[in-house]
């Protein structure tokens, strides 16, 4: 499996997630513009391939994986201050790619 192939499988279970999405976890999607969603997909995209070692993303999405409550809300934008728990719920809950297909990624 390849960088291109991994990322589609991330925005994947991104995209899922979104979809089923409660208010708990974010606004309501109908309340987002397109790049409202397109960015918030992103940054969840970032979270997870950060969580796994993939790549590491910047200081708002390090205090996500970090668990850095403080560091999280001093460092979201607009965009990202509206889907923080969605985030978080990424984080914890959202695994698209198969640890053995990220060791194989990850040695290659």
């Amino acid at each position: 499996m390849n960088h291109t192939q991994i990322h589609e499988c991330y925005r994947k279970g991104a995209e899922a997630a979104l979809d089923k999405s409660t208010n708990r976890m974010i606004v309501n999607k109908s309340d987002l513009t397109q790049d409202e969603i397109d960015h918030i997909l992103d940054i969840a995209v970032s979270v997870m391939k950060t969580r796994d070692k993939i790549q590491s993303g910047g200081s708002f999405v390090h205090a996500i994986v970090d668990n850095d409550l403080n560091q999280t809300y001093e460092r979201a934008d607009e965009t990202c201050a509206k889907a923080i728990g969605f985030f978080v719920y990424c984080n914890k809950w959202i695994r698209p790619v198969l640890e053995s297909v990220l060791e194989e990624y990850r040695n290659s």
